[in-house]
């Protein structure tokens, strides 16, 4: 059996095996035809010619082809690369040629046999068996090869010796029969002695190839460590600049506003603590400058945001460099707050001075020209307060006290506070009384002038607080500021034409509601008219809306589809206090509007014979096709002049003061009996 091994040694050893069955190839086959030659013609050649030269032919042709075979295996060898397979074949073919051997000896042995004298037998058997033997070692790599030829080379004559019946030729099968066993149990030996010297040669390659490529792979890994080790190094580095980076980037979202560049609130309240202990350490004063710009939603509506995004910048780059101490911070939307060490509320005035000239300066933006100015409000640490919350609420409240009363720069003082104070107590009360719809509505008779009945009434919101009425200017101011002048307003539009569809008077006055600009740009505002409309059943044209003149300084073209879209439905609208603000004869001509109502301050003036202006009123309105209300009508005789005028109707305490809606029928009642009276 050939010698078997495990699959990664399977071509070494397969090599090995070829090499050591062609090495003695030569020599073997020498020997062969040498002794076959020997035998076929030096023993009574004469007899049987024909056989022994016919066998004497087949050997040479066999042993020829042996050594074709050796020399195709040594011609393989010399390529560089040998398969396990070339090595299997060769060997396949080696088996093919030594069994064609044995083949040829064994017929030699039984076709010869009975021609043969007791010399020739006895050189032939001792030959065979020499040739058998010798073989053991030969082909030792192949022990089935090696069994197999030594029974061909030795069992046919042994055992037509031992069947043969002649004296003594028993004896000699007998003794080859033996000697075949004992090469057969050699043959073993030799085949295992062999195979264990293959596998011990191809492990200890195996173990130097293993060997050579643990070598070659710590070597690798040693080169992939140093390679790694630097990686780790590089990403070690770029891992430190990027956490460097991140943490820079971390500090200026925690810190920075993105857009001026400037501090934030959180970072600017905390580097203002520093600041305020650098000033007790060195006791020092301190002012903190709160500015909120002017109108600047104007320039966000008109421009756009991303050019309002672009004033601010600028304005943040004209706030720095005032003073080199100074902490600069964005407040939030268009406010700032600057805190300035060492300095007290009267230099920070200066301060703050020199900044609104700055800002007043004019500011480029693609083809617009701007100029801004701001409410500055300035309080002092730790004259005002030694709290950072305080300080910043009371240098806000400055500087509302100063936008409040349209001047530049105020500094917090106890008065102000108290006023803060009672402006927050009535914000929550507002808020408050609005959740309770804790409010009554008055309404005020609008008259015809020249009839003197009644046209419409003018709805008038008061509220109660404390026991005390509270002016409307300060209530509605403080409902637009907190955001709920939008609730408030629908509450007494609605509760206006609810009041209105219930009135029996003969004339069928209309109801007239003031409309705040916040609410006329928001646009559920037709929605809240309509709902209100429908509530209450009221015929649209028995509602007008007034609005003042402020409306249309923004939004125009919004305010204008609103007021269309209205008066589409039948709603009438009216310019309540004409002459007090901004309207341009381009915006009354263009305005779907039905009444202008001539602010009283006007109406103080005719007794002194200056009528100009209502006069030219009248002349516009009737040029726009309008028709003229006035309003604060107080004595007869401007009554009558506003009559002469051709003033369309009239409103004021000489007919009556806003009445509470249970107070209307009666005042109606007494009305009428004047007029009678009169004729």
């Amino acid at each position: 059996m050939f010698i078997k091994l495990t699959n990664h040694q399977s071509q070494s050893a397969a090599m090995d095996a070829a090499q050591l069955l062609f090495q003695n190839n030569p020599s073997g086959i020498g020997i062969s035809f040498i002794a076959f030659t020997f035998l076929c013609f030096g023993f009574n050649a004469e007899q049987v010619p024909f056989l022994r030269i016919s066998l004497w032919l087949i050997m040479v042709l066999v042993l020829v082809f042996r050594l074709v075979l050796g020399y195709r295996w040594r011609a393989q060898l010399n390529k560089e690369h040998t398969s396990s397979n070339t090595a299997q074949d060769a060997i396949k073919q080696f088996r093919y040629g030594v069994i064609a051997t044995a083949l040829t000896w064994a017929s030699y042995s039984t076709l010869l046999f009975p021609h043969m004298d007791l010399i020739e037998l006895t050189s032939a058997m001792i030959i065979l068996s020499a040739m058998a033997g010798g073989a053991t070692s030969i082909l030792s790599a192949d022990r089935d090869l090696c069994i197999l030829y030594a029974c061909l080379m030795i069992a046919p004559m042994s055992t037509m010796s031992l069947l043969s019946g002649q004296a003594q030729l028993p004896l000699l099968g007998v003794l080859g029969l033996g000697f075949l066993v004992i090469l057969i149990a050699t043959a073993f030996r030799s085949s295992s002695f062999t195979h264990q010297a293959i596998e011990f040669k191809n492990n200890n390659s195996l173990l130097a190839k293993q060997l050579l490529e643990e070598k070659q792979q710590l070597r690798q890994h040693k080169y992939d460590l140093e390679e790694a080790n630097q990686r780790v190094n590089i990403n070690n580095q770029e891992l430190e600049l990027k956490v460097e980076q991140r943490t820079q980037e971390v500090y200026r979202l925690s810190n920075i506003d993105p857009l001026t560049e400037l501090f934030n609130r959180h970072a600017f309240v905390r580097n203002l603590q520093t600041l305020m202990h650098e000033c007790d350490q060195n006791q020092q004063s301190l002012s903190i400058i709160f500015v909120d710009l002017n109108d600047f939603k104007q320039v966000n509506d008109a421009l756009g945001h991303a050019q309002g995004d672009r004033l601010l910048q600028v304005i943040s780059q004209r706030f720095k460099g005032q003073n080199e101490r100074q902490l600069l911070g964005r407040w939030g939307g268009d406010e700032y707050i600057i805190a300035v060490p060492n300095i007290a509320a009267s230099q920070a005035q200066k301060l703050a001075f020199n900044l609104s000239q700055r800002l007043r300066q004019p500011i480029a933006l693609d083809s617009n020209v701007l100029s801004i100015s701001a409410a500055f409000g300035i309080s002092e640490y730790p004259l005002h307060s030694q709290d950072i919350q305080q300080l910043i609420l009371f240098s806000d409240i400055a500087m509302f006290s100063a936008k409040a009363k349209k001047q530049s720069i105020a500094i917090f003082n106890s008065d102000l506070y108290a006023h803060s104070l009672q402006e927050r107590k009535l914000k929550q009360g507002l808020s408050d009384a609005l959740l309770n719809r804790d409010f009554e509505i008055h309404y005020q008779p609008i008259l015809d002038t020249s009839t003197q009945k009644i046209w419409s009434f003018e709805a008038l919101l008061r509220w109660k607080f404390e026991q005390q009425y509270v002016s409307p200017d300060i209530f509605v101011s403080l409902a637009e500021k907190s955001g709920l002048i939008n609730e408030l307003g629908s509450w007494v539009l609605e509760q206006a034409c609810l009041e209105a569809a219930k009135w029996s008077f003969e004339e069928m006055p209309s109801v007239s509601v003031n409309v705040s600009a916040l609410q006329l740009y928001n646009l559920e505002f037709i929605e809240q008219v309509e709902r209100s409309l429908e509530l209450s059943q009221l015929a649209p044209a028995r509602l007008h809306l007034e609005i003042t003149e402020s409306v249309l300084i923004k939004n125009t073209e919004r305010v204008k589809a609103q007021m269309r879209q209205l008066q589409a439905l039948g709603v009438h609208f009216a310019i309540d206090d004409f002459g007090t603000g901004y309207s341009s004869l381009q915006q009354l001509n263009s305005l779907p509007v039905n009444f202008i109502k001539i602010d009283r301050i006007f109406l103080q003036q005719l007794a002194n014979k200056q009528q100009s202006i209502v006069r030219a009123t009248k002349y516009l309105a009737r040029e726009f096709n309008y028709q003229v209300i006035a309003e604060g009508v107080e004595t007869l005789e401007q009554l009558e002049i506003l009559d002469a005028i051709g003033i369309e109707y009239v409103q004021g305490f000489h007919f009556s003061k806003a009445l509470p809606a249970t107070q209307l029928q009666t005042w109606y009642n007494e009305h009428l009996k004047s007029l009678n009276a009169l004729g």
